[in-house]
C-alpha cells in the first residue's frame, strides 16, 4: 500500500499491500488513493523491534479487510433490490417511496462498484487511466449522492410532520425528482475531477494501482481531503442530527394534538408517523454508524500515528472498522424499513407469499399441461393463473391503502 493521499473513494483497504509477503489484497486504502513516490506502511523496526505487521492489531485488520465486503454485499445488495421491488409496487408512489428507490439504487450501485473495484485490484488487472478515473468518479459520486438522498428523505419528512395537511402540495413528485436532479447535478460537480487528478500507476510491489497524478497532489491532500469528508460525512450528519430533533418534537406534539383533529386528520396523520417513525429510524441509525467516521476524519489530523509501529498498526485497525461501519449504511436500509415499518413489512410479506402461490400455480398449469397434453386443459389453468394474479395484485393493493 502506497499511501499517504487521502481521498474518500471506495472505501476499500489495501492492507495486505504494505506486507511484504505474497498475501493478496486491493490497492485502495478506504477512503486513500496512493500517490506514485510515498509510502504509508511505516518503517520496518518499532516497538522491540517488531514490524508493524506483527502486532495483533494489524493481523485483526488484515482478517476484516480480507472478507468483510464479501459480507457486506451479500446482505445489502439482494436487501436493496428487495426493498427496490417492494416500494416500486407500493402504488401510487408518493414522495417518499422515490426518495426510497432512489436511495436504494444508489446504495446498491455503491456496493457493486466498490466489490468490482475490489476483485480487480486484487487480481491486479489493468484498468488504465481512462478505468481508474470512471471507477473513482462513480464510486464518489454514489456514496455522496446516497447520503444527500437521505437527507432530502429526511427534510420531507420534517415538512411531513411540520406541515401535515399541505404536505402533497410542497412534495410533489415533480419537486422530489426536481429536488433528485439537483443533487445529483452538484455531486457530479463535486467529483468530476476525478477524471483530470487521477490516473493509473505500476511499480513492480503493488503492480498496477489507481494513484493521484503529482501535479494535482496538493490539491487532493490538502483541500479535497477536506471537502470530500464534509460533504461524504460532516455535513450530512450534521444536517440529519438537526432534522431528527425537529422530526422527534414534532411527532410528539402531534400526538398530543390528535384529540382535536377529525377522523380524517387523525387517519392522515397517523400515517405520515408511520412513514416518519419508518424513515427517521434509517436517518438515525445513519447518524449512529457515521458518527466514528467524523470523529475519526477530524481527529485523524492531529494523530502523529506514524511515530511507532505499534500506531500504525493500531491506525490500520481502527480505520478499517470505521471504514466497516461506514459501508453498512449501503447495506441495512432494507431490514431497517422491515423492522420499522409496519405497512412495508406487510406490503413485502404479501410480495412474497403472492410470488410463491404464483409459482406454485406455474407448476400445477405445467403438470396437467404435460399429463394430459391438450390444449383444452391447459386453457382453463392459464385463465385460473390470471385470476390468480390478479387477486394477488389486489391483496398487495389492499396493504399500501
Amino acid at each position: 500500500m502506497n499511501t499517504t493521499t487521502q481521498t474518500a473513494v471506495l472505501f476499500i483497504t489495501s492492507l495486505s499491500k504494505c506486507v511484504s509477503t505474497s498475501l493478496p489484497g486491493n490497492d485502495t486504502d478506504n477512503n486513500t488513493f496512493p500517490t506514485n513516490s510515498t509510502t504509508d506502511c511505516g518503517s520496518t523496526v518499532g516497538v522491540a523491534g517488531r514490524s508493524f505487521e506483527d502486532f495483533e492489531e494489524f493481523k485483526v485488520a488484515l482478517i476484516i479487510n480480507k472478507y468483510y465486503l464479501y459480507i457486506i454485499c451479500g446482505i445489502g445488495i439482494p436487501g436493496n433490490i428487495a426493498a427496490l421491488v417492494t416500494v416500486w409496487k407500493m402504488k401510487p408512489l408518493s414522495s417518499s417511496s422515490i426518495f426510497m428507490i432512489a436511495l436504494a439504487s444508489m446504495d446498491t450501485l455503491t456496493l457493486v462498484i466498490k466489490e468490482l473495484y475490489y476483485q480487480l485490484t486484487y487480481f491486479d488487472i489493468q484498468m488504465f487511466d481512462l478505468g481508474c478515473q470512471f471507477f473513482v468518479f462513480i464510486g464518489q459520486f454514489a456514496g455522496h449522492y446516497a447520503n444527500w438522498i437521505l437527507v432530502a428523505m429526511t427534510t420531507e419528512r420534517f415538512i411531513a410532520i411540520r406541515f401535515p395537511m399541505k404536505v402533497q402540495k410542497i412534495c410533489t413528485k415533480t419537486k422530489v425528482i426536481t429536488a433528485l436532479l439537483v443533487i445529483a447535478v452538484a455531486m457530479i460537480v463535486l467529483n468530476v475531477h476525478h477524471f483530470a487528478t487521477v490516473d493509473e500507476g505500476y511499480d513492480s510491489f503493488s503492480k498496477y494501482q489507481c494513484s493521484i497524478k503529482k501535479d494535482h497532489e496538493f490539491f487532493m491532500t490538502k483541500i479535497w481531503y477536506w471537502m470530500d469528508g464534509v460533504a461524504f460525512s460532516v455535513a450530512p450528519f450534521c444536517a440529519l442530527i438537526i432534522l431528527n430533533f425537529f422530526i422527534i418534537n414534532g411527532i410528539r406534539d402531534s400526538v398530543k394534538k390528535q384529540r382535536d383533529l377529525t377522523n380524517l386528520q387523525q387517519k392522515q396523520t397517523k400515517q405520515h408517523n408511520q412513514i416518519t417513525v419508518m424513515l427517521v429510524t434509517v436517518s438515525l441509525v445513519f447518524t449512529l454508524l457515521t458518527l466514528p467516521n467524523s470523529v475519526f476524519f477530524i481527529s485523524r489530523g492531529y494523530w502523529d500515528y506514524q511515530q511507532s509501529n505499534y500506531q500504525i498498526a493500531l491506525h490500520m485497525l481502527i480505520y478499517q472498522l470505521v471504514f466497516v461501519l461506514t459501508d453498512l449504511n449501503h447495506a441495512v436500509n432494507f431490514y431497517l424499513y422491515f423492522l420499522s415499518g409496519k405497512k412495508f413489512r406487510k406490503h413485502f410479506i404479501s410480495m412474497v407469499r403472492c410470488a410463491s402461490n404464483t409459482t406454485t400455480t406455474t407448476r400445477t398449469t405445467l403438470t396437467r399441461s404435460s399429463r394430459y397434453q391438450m390444449s383444452v386443459t391447459s386453457t382453463p389453468s392459464n385463465h385460473t393463473l390470471v385470476e390468480h394474479d390478479s387477486a394477488c395484485s389486489r391483496s398487495i393493493s389492499n396493504t399500501v391503502t
